[in-house]
């Protein structure tokens, strides 16, 4: 018996290392479970994915009435399963909101459904919902009601522009392109880096964040790649050879931290590693090109990429004829098995790929110039104004810019959490 308690020792000390190393590895989980309270019974899809220190596990929930919610929650729980341990839910007249209630503590958000439809808090909140304020009462009442849904709308200018800082999520900062550099926008305050020492450069389609990076590509010299880091306020730069980038790109979008594009002078796809300082060329129209879809690479043929290059971008613009035909749509985009969408009356939808025709309505906003979509956050600008959307916000204006009114495409960009 002495003999073998060694051999067993190492045997259980082999069996947890390979338990741990198989967490440390784990990237994702699929899978469905219940969680009834009271006569009401919950069936979840809970869809988890770990990427760079970044974790996000996206669900959908259907109740005994067939009522659909989608929502994604994004805290770190040390990758665990089935992290929905109660559903809390609230009813006035026609209106029935849930907030999920997570291990640990943690409890997400308000979701509504009305007569068979699905809003945001945010959404009925700006209509004025009768029977959401009534829930809301209990649910300040009960504890589940988030701070950081307030809206403060006190204003910090600085020359032309104003900024309604106290609006900024605290993990988050925005960058606002100003001509010649960078305004970067915190709860704190207002940074400013100057990039362009010349001439102005009024358009600035290219540039981009990359983790804690501000890409700037600037069209006029590419000579260099310059990426300044927004945490330590330094700025490097990766020197471009001759035969690499000429001045015209398609972006398709960052993964892994890196930054891929295509120039189209000679059609190469390139992936940037601001933290490597690294240029490589990962596509040629000989041999195909990259893209990411639903966070895992896609081999995309080379008459594929030059006739439809919106479709391979990793928010990539779609055609849907389920989601047109009911919704009416100016344009609809699809990240991360999400579908997110704008109809021609200016309504804000995103649904589960599963289940498209039933979305929640997010919020209206009329007079849309410009939005996009950032790891599950949307930024819209409508006139002068630059909002800022997720469950966890809701929807918040951050800038005041008249120039918005003419110039908008690329002008305004997310920076979180990194």
């Amino acid at each position: 018996m002495r003999k073998r308690l060694p051999i067993l020792i190492i045997f259980f000390i082999v069996i947890i290392f390979i338990y741990l190393l198989l967490h440390i590895l784990k990237k994702e989980h699929q899978l469905n479970y219940d969680v009834s309270v009271d006569s009401i019974k919950y069936k979840i899809e809970e869809k988890y994915n770990y990427n760079k220190g970044v974790h996000n596990y996206d669900f959908v929930v259907e109740d005994n009435n067939k009522h659909i919610f989608n929502f994604s929650y994004d805290k770190d729980l040390n990758k665990k399963k089935k992290i929905i341990e109660k559903i809390v839910r609230y009813k006035n007249n026609d209106l029935v909101c849930i907030v999920p209630v997570y291990i640990e503590d943690e409890h997400g958000n308000i979701y509504c459904n009305k007569k068979n439809n699905t809003y945001s808090y945010s959404y009925l909140n700006n209509e004025e919902d009768k029977d959401l304020k009534s829930i809301v009462k209990k649910i300040k009442k009960d504890g589940y009601y988030s701070k950081n849904l307030n809206i403060n709308n006190k204003v910090t200018k600085k020359g032309k522009v104003s900024y309604y800082l106290k609006n900024i999520p605290k993990d988050y900062k925005f960058i606002m392109w100003n001509y010649t550099g960078i305004n970067i926008l915190s709860r704190n305050g207002t940074d400013t880096k100057k990039l362009v020492s010349k001439n102005d450069m009024y358009e600035n389609d290219y540039s981009t964040v990359v983790g804690k990076y501000y890409m700037f590509i600037n069209t006029d010299n590419t000579d260099k790649l310059y990426y300044y880091n927004v945490l330590n306020k330094r700025m490097s730069s990766i020197k471009n050879r001759k035969d690499n980038f000429t001045g015209e790109y398609i972006i398709l979008g960052t993964f892994n931290k890196k930054l891929y594009l295509i120039d189209t002078d000679k059609y190469i796809e390139y992936t940037l590693d601001p933290y490597k300082k690294k240029l490589e060329k990962i596509g040629e129209e000989k041999k195909g090109y990259i893209t990411i879809k639903d966070r895992k690479e896609l081999k995309v043929e080379t008459s594929d990429m030059k006739n439809y290059p919106d479709r391979y971008k990793f928010v990539s613009s779609v055609e849907d004829d389920v989601i047109k035909d009911k919704y009416d749509t100016l344009d609809i985009y699809y990240y991360n098995d999400f579908y997110y969408f704008r109809s021609k009356d200016n309504y804000f939808y995103r649904s589960n790929s599963k289940y498209k025709n039933k979305p929640t309505v997010l919020f209206k906003l009329d007079n849309v110039n410009y939005w996009s979509i950032v790891d599950y956050n949307i930024m819209v600008i409508s006139d002068k104004y630059m909002y800022f959307y997720n469950d966890e916000y809701g929807l918040k204006k951050i800038i005041k810019n008249e120039e918005f009114k003419y110039n908008y495409n690329n002008i305004c960009l997310i920076f979180n959490r990194y």
